[in-house]
């Protein structure tokens, strides 16, 4: 039959209930060595529970207990069974862990050993906080070596209700230091170590968690100076070989890149971009000041020279080296040196040691629109020359016209003139030969 104790409380020993030891025999084995003697405990006076529990042995002849043991149950089915209803459905602790120690922060701990007991293998230990505040710690036993010692902590809830992993101190409701990965195994994962964040890889060891897919990573490159410092979004291919593209950057100014780090500008795009509208500028006339005509636009324009070029390869150029410029195709555009000489306003230059200079194309246009103006104005002067000249050239043959006219009934009245002469002459022969005849 079962061995059934009853243990009451006492100032030092709180009572807990029903002890229940049971086995095929319920006893096996001889007695333990070293049992403790019996203690003489005073009614009325308050007795420590290590005198209490000696005692207890001691009754039962310090037996070496091989079956499982109930506390507040006559059934256990494990090695330990506790169980314990208040009766009154507010929640009660099962077990209480009361360390006695004097040690800072000892607040009672559960110690898993290997069978001979030799090497402590994991620990939960709670500790005290101060102020009524309490901790709980996590332990474990690296394998290395297979040497004796405490475990060593592992994770940490403190008496906020923060939780460190890899740290004593945790300082936000989860405090992770170190590598941490989260996803399911044989699939693609999410990695975070210090200033990465990796989709797909390992950011600890830039392994590919399912070659199936490209991968992605957040990567934070540290400096002091502010243009250094940016925050780069990689892509890398399936193999995980190396960094297959850098499709977006800030950087500590705020400037931002696309396939590639900013090269001092709010937004560089490293390549081509494109839209289905039209690029924006502000141009509201409350936000300027200053405004002025452009003058000699014509002359601007025609001292600007358009040119056909390919771009230096990688090899070929002493500055910008991350460019992926398209060496293979064939370019239309400006010298940016040429468009400063003509005008500087168009032209900006970037805030790195290599200062590449760029045009601001569409900065050219208000100067193409007074030049078309500036040639409108021109023609209109041309057309005007010449539509005084058509009217002074029409008088000139109006007048012509009316003096040919005059010259044609001049010499219509010369014939006439000329034919009655001849007549005149004709009857003058006649009478000058009659009168010879006489």
């Amino acid at each position: 039959m079962p061995y059934r104790a009853r243990i009451r409380r006492s100032s030092s020993l709180k009572f807990i209930g029903f002890l229940t030891i049971l086995s095929g025999s319920a006893i096996s084995g001889g007695a333990l060595a070293g049992c403790p003697a019996w203690h003489v405990l005073q009614t009325g006076q308050t007795a420590s529970a290590t005198d209490v529990m000696d005692n207890f042995n001691h009754i039962l002849g310090c037996p070496n207990f091989t079956g499982n043991v109930g506390i507040g149950t006559e059934a256990p089915s494990t090695p330990l069974e506790i169980a314990h209803n208040t009766g009154t459905g507010i929640e009660a602790p099962l077990l209480r862990l009361n360390s006695l120690d004097t040690q800072p922060n000892n607040g009672g701990s559960i110690l898993w050993t290997n069978v001979s007991g030799a090497n402590a293998l994991a620990k939960v230990a709670g500790e005290d906080a101060g102020g009524y505040g309490g901790m709980l710690v996590f332990s474990t036993k690296a394998p290395a070596g297979g040497t004796a010692g405490d475990p060593v902590e592992r994770l940490r809830i403190d008496s906020s209700g923060n939780v460190g992993i890899g740290t004593s101190s945790p300082v936000e409701t989860l405090d992770v230091n170190g590598a941490s990965v989260l996803g399911y195994a044989g699939g693609e994962r999410m990695s975070i170590m210090g200033g990465s964040l990796g989709f797909n890889r390992k950011v600890a060891t830039g392994a590919i968690y399912t070659s199936a897919a490209h991968a992605y990573q957040f990567q934070h490159t540290q400096s002091t100076t502010p243009a250094s410092d940016y925050l780069a979004w990689q892509v890398y291919g399936p193999s995980g070989s190396g960094v297959t593209g850098t499709a977006l950057t800030v950087n500590g100014l705020g400037y931002v890149g696309i396939n590639g780090v900013s090269s001092g500008y709010n937004l560089f795009v490293n390549g081509s971009a494109g839209g289905l509208s039209a690029w924006t500028n502000l141009s509201d006339a409350r936000l300027k000041k200053d405004i002025v005509p452009i003058n000699g636009a014509l002359r601007m324009i025609s001292e600007l020279r358009g040119v056909r070029f390919r771009w230096r390869g990688d090899d070929e150029r002493t500055v910008g080296k991350d460019l992926k410029l398209p060496t293979a195709t064939p370019q239309v555009g400006f010298i940016a040196q040429e468009v400063s000489a003509v005008l500087p306003e168009a032209v900006a230059q970037s805030a790195d040691g290599d200062r590449i200079m760029s045009v601001q194309e569409s900065k050219i246009v208000p100067v193409l629109v007074e030049a078309v103006r500036e040639l409108k104005a021109q023609n209109q002067e041309y057309e005007d020359r010449i539509r005084t000249l058509e009217q002074e050239s029409a008088r000139y043959k109006s007048a012509y016209d009316a003096q040919l006219a005059k010259d044609r009934q001049v010499q219509k009245a010369s014939v006439e003139v000329e034919e009655r002469l001849r007549r005149l002459e004709k009857l003058a022969n006649v009478k000058m030969t009659l009168t010879s005849s006489q």
